[in-house]
Formats: structure tokens, C-alpha cells, sequence
């Protein structure tokens, strides 16, 4: 799988390893990165001395995945990767390129490091390494590489993570090592700003039913004070509101009537997907799809009795967030359609100074 990324670096001398040997550079690319997320894996450096059939990236991997690697050379790093993000190790490691951002070997021990001097040559092969692969995202392991390999995706203009070192202490444990490689994602990304953009609307609709139910309250002259505390459920803000919304606007004219209770309506069904959505576990992006397998909040023990993972499109959740953040809209633009039917009382008027005073600001605000 990997002639062709050889190939394209013949023009860039080779790079040598700590003893001044030339090293063969030749990335990893796994059968399916190609179809999949395009997904460049980007490690730091290696040390000591392998034979040659395993001293590329290419070689290393394909030996270890099949179990050939020479006796005496355990691999720790690589499996605590796959296994942090999800499928098997084969499924992983097929799905993904990788490369050393360092290439040659840095020394005989653990204790060696990447130079300054190693790093700038190592921006130079990574550069190309990025135009001929073209990842759609780069998970850079090691914090110390992403302060030099950082810019050089950046130049590229590709989405990228890093995470510090798994075996470094203290351990990473998998939920570490997932989150990073979740924030990679292009369509995870997405996921959470549109989560971030669903949780402010709907905040913000709760604040306006707070307005709403303050100044209406004082206007039919009932007391909505302890409605307007922060520990009062939503849905009984919403129901005092819908009570005086039909009274105000929806009296003696059942369509009117209608159109109001369609937009409670409308609320409660959101309220619902945004309750669902807000407590709910978000799982993996699915390759070659905009879906995201999601769960519902449960505490059931019984594998039985659990709810099954469904898949949420992107595009029906950006549907929701922007069903969400026009409901506000919504409501006063009936308030504007049905201005007219406002009901008062020439006796109320006289007996509620103060809210006769707030009705006619709030229509002056309406005409203008």
C-alpha cells in the first residue's frame, strides 16, 4: 500500500538515524484509510535499533499486526491507541496512516531526544508528508512534537488533536486517549458546537417565557413570582404561560386559540429532543457518514433492558437546533398577528394602574 508514498520523497535525501544511517522513509497506510476518515496518525520518535524490515513505519506496523515482530520487542504504544478509540486493532490500524514525526531513531535509549536541529528537518518531511497523504485530520501523540508539527498542519489547513503521551505518567487512561481522538473529528466538532448552540437557544427560550410570564402575570393580575425562580421546572412556567397567552390573545376565537396551542406545542416537543440530547451519551462519528451513534440517559443495569444506540444524522440535529432557536420569534410574532385582541377592561385599567401602565409600553414597543 505504500509504494507510492515512498516514491514521492526520493527528491528529499534520506534521513539518518543518531549514528549518522541513512533511514528509509516509508509511512504507514492502511487498506482502507483511503475510504475511510483519512485519519493520519502522527507519533514523535522511536529509539534503539531494530533490523531493517522493521525500522519504517510501514514495516514495524505490518509486522506487529501480524504478530511477527522479532522476540524481545514488545509493542505497548500501538495497542493502547486502537484500544482507546473503539474497534479491534486490525479494524483500527487499517482505517488510518502513520508515520513517525521524527523518522530515524534518536538514540539508544529512552532517554534520547529530539533536537531543535532534528525537528526543523522534521517540519520539512512532514510538509510533505501531508500533501501526499492528504488526511482529512491529524491525531498528534505527544504534547513537545505539537508545538513544532502543530504549525505545519495548521499551514496545511487540516482539522487536528494531540494528546500527551499515553505511557508517560501519570497513565492516560482509554477515556482520555477517546476524547482526544473524538475532537479530530470534523463531524464530532460539529456535533458539539451544534450541542453548544441547542443548549444556549433553548436557554435563552426559557428566559423569554420568563419575560413573558413577568409582564403578563402583572397584566391578568396574577402572581407568577415564585414561577420566575431558578429552581421551578420549565414545563410549569410553560403551562402558567400558555394559560395566559390564551386568555390575552386567544379569547372568544377558537383559530386563534389553535395557533397559540401549536406553538406550545411545538415547545414541548423540543423540549423533550433538547432534555434527550443534553443528558444522553454521544458515541463515534460513523466512517463515511454524517450520522453519530447516540444513547439515551439510563441508569438500567440489565443489559436487556437497556436502550439500544441510535444513529443521529447531522443535518436532522442542525434541523432541531434551528427549530430551537426560532421559537422566540415564533411567539412574538403571534404576539404582532393578534396585537389587536389584547383584552382589557376599562375596570381593570382603573383597579391595575402599574400593569395598565406595563400593557401600553408593550404595545408602543409592538407598533413601532
Amino acid at each position: 500500500m505504500l509504494g507510492t508514498s515512498a516514491l514521492a520523497y526520493t527528491a528529499m535525501p534520506l534521513p539518518t538515524d543518531s549514528a549518522g544511517t541513512p533511514v528509509a522513509d516509508c509511512p504507514w497506510v492502511g487498506e482502507r484509510y483511503e475510504d475511510g476518515h483519512r485519519t493520519l496518525v502522527l507519533g514523535e520518535s522511536w529509539y534503539g535499533s531494530f533490523p531493517e524490515t522493521i525500522a519504517t513505519d510501514d514495516g514495524y506496523i505490518r509486522a506487529w499486526l501480524a504478530g511477527a515482530l522479532p522476540k524481545g520487542i514488545r509493542e505497548v504504544l500501538y495497542p493502547r491507541l486502537s484500544g482507546a478509540v473503539g474497534p479491534s486493532r486490525a479494524e483500527f490500524w487499517h482505517g488510518v496512516a502513520f508515520t513517525n514525526f521524527v523518522i530515524a531513531s534518536v538514540g539508544p535509549t529512552r532517554s534520547n531526544r529530539p533536537t531543535e536541529a532534528i525537528y526543523e528537518v522534521a517540519k520539512v518531511r512532514l510538509a510533505r508528508v501531508l500533501a501526499d497523504l492528504r488526511p482529512a485530520r491529524v491525531w498528534v501523540i505527544g504534547k513537545e512534537q505539537s508545538t513544532h508539527s502543530g504549525p505545519v498542519i495548521d499551514e496545511a489547513g487540516i482539522v487536528w488533536a494531540w494528546v500527551r503521551f499515553p505511557l508517560s505518567a501519570p497513565a492516560m487512561t482509554h477515556q482520555e486517549l477517546g476524547a482526544s481522538w473524538v475532537m479530530t473529528t470534523p463531524g464530532m466538532r460539529c456535533t458539539f458546537f451544534l450541542l453548544g448552540r441547542l443548549i444556549h437557544a433553548y436557554a435563552r427560550l426559557d428566559h423569554f417565557i420568563g419575560l413573558q410570564l413577568n409582564w403578563l402575570g402583572e397584566y391578568r393580575g396574577q402572581p407568577v413570582a415564585k414561577l420566575l425562580r431558578k429552581n421551578v421546572a420549565f414545563a410549569r412556567r410553560l403551562k402558567c404561560l400558555r394559560q395566559l397567552a390564551i386568555q390575552t390573545w386567544g379569547h372568544s376565537d377558537p383559530k386563534v386559540v389553535d395557533e397559540f396551542k401549536a406553538w406550545f406545542k411545538e415547545v414541548e416537543r423540543v423540549q423533550g429532543q433538547r432534555n434527550k440530547y443534553a443528558h444522553g451519551r454521544w458515541g463515534y462519528m460513523r466512517i463515511n457518514t454524517d450520522e453519530i451513534e447516540f444513547v439515551e440517559l439510563s441508569w438500567e443495569s440489565d443489559p436487556a433492558k437497556m436502550k439500544p444506540a441510535v444513529k443521529v444524522a447531522l443535518e436532522d440535529f442542525r434541523r432541531l437546533v434551528g427549530e430551537v432557536e426560532r421559537l422566540t420569534h415564533g411567539f412574538v410574532s403571534l404576539q404582532k398577528k393578534f396585537e389587536s385582541r389584547v383584552r382589557y377592561k376599562k375596570e381593570w385599567e382603573d383597579a391595575n394602574p402599574v400593569g395598565f401602565k406595563a400593557w401600553a409600553a408593550y404595545q408602543a414597543m409592538l407598533s413601532n
